[in-house]
């Protein structure tokens, strides 16, 4: 009963929250892809670079057991989602590039999840008892992922009003989910949370943060806007694909503390994304002379952006 009641809140979650991060999105994707591959691909590239390299690293260095190791590689190798989107609005960055970024690293999760489970679950992050892959059951997921926010890109995209009111419920019954879900998991097991697991939940996202925002002054140069959306795209993750791939994997006790596991790390990603959103802002507070300049190109300022929290 646990566990069905957990995989009705956690798949129902993330369907309605990608059904609505689709329908917030109010501009023609391909069209503004092409105006800035550069940047997108600096902040896709970051986000499987990175926090999967960054996660991978923090998990041997701490000696996490394979449950908890399986757990938190799968939140570092998941795409962002509407809450990086939301940061990405608090700390004064570009609106328009999060939600391209988050987009194509959605989409591309389809590919890029399997080959980065068969790259990094192996030894030393796990032993050879450790729970077994089902690569179909992950694909399976993510097109149960992925599909709604198609649907609801279009649906804003040919019928503008029901886009808006599709956003604006989806948008409350996704936070409701989601906190369900959150305190059903807490229920489980959360004590049996080990120490270094904690200390690699409390690392994850602040090394993420800062490794987006030089990877993409270091390597495109990105003025302070774009860096920052860079780095909250690389350091905030959809925990929700996680825990529905955890379902998958895991049984008895062990699913109990995977899902638990993932939560608290969800916990851990908002709690981050609230303060360095916090810091990005206040260090914008008196923007200078080039950031008060209208924007170029890659985005047109015109463009309809429509932030989903």
């Amino acid at each position: 009963m646990f566990k069905a009641i957990l995989t009705a809140l956690v798949y129902g979650y993330t369907i309605i929250i990608m059904l609505g991060m689709g329908a917030s999105i109010d501009i023609d994707v391909p069209a503004e892809i092409k105006k800035s591959p550069k940047a997108i691909l600096c902040g896709v590239a970051s986000q499987y670079l990175f926090m999967p390299l960054i996660t991978f690293g923090l998990i041997c260095a701490f000696d996490l057991g394979d449950t908890e190791a399986l757990s938190l590689m799968l939140c570092g190798m998941s795409p962002g989602g509407v809450t990086s989107t939301f940061f990405t609005y608090v700390s004064r960055a570009n609106v328009t590039l999060s939600l391209l970024m988050t987009t194509c690293s959605t989409f591309l999760a389809l590919g890029m999840m399997p080959l980065l489970i068969f790259v990094y679950v192996r030894p030393p992050l796990v032993d050879d008892n450790a729970p077994k892959m089902n690569y179909l059951a992950i694909v399976v997921t993510l097109i149960v992922a992925t599909t709604p926010a198609v649907l609801g890109w279009r649906l804003r995209r040919t019928r503008e009003g029901a886009g808006k009111a599709t956003e604006t419920w989806a948008t409350r019954v996704g936070a409701v989910l989601l906190v369900a879900a959150c305190v059903l998991a807490l229920l489980g097991v959360p004590s049996a949370i080990t120490p270094s697991a904690f200390a690699v939940m409390a690392l994850m996202c602040p090394v993420g943060f800062l490794l987006g925002y030089g990877f993409a002054k270091v390597v495109i140069g990105a003025d302070a806007k774009t860096a920052r959306t860079v780095s909250m795209e690389t350091g905030i993750q959809q925990v929700g694909i996680a825990g529905a791939i955890a379902i998958q994997t895991f049984k008895g006790q062990a699913l109990d503390k995977a899902i638990a596991t993932i939560a608290v790390f969800g916990i851990f990603t908002v709690a981050f994304g609230l303060l360095w959103s916090g810091i990005l802002r206040f260090a914008c507070a008196a923007p200078p002379e080039d950031e008060k300049a209208p924007e170029k190109p890659p985005f047109d300022d015109q463009s309809p952006v429509v932030i989903t929290a």
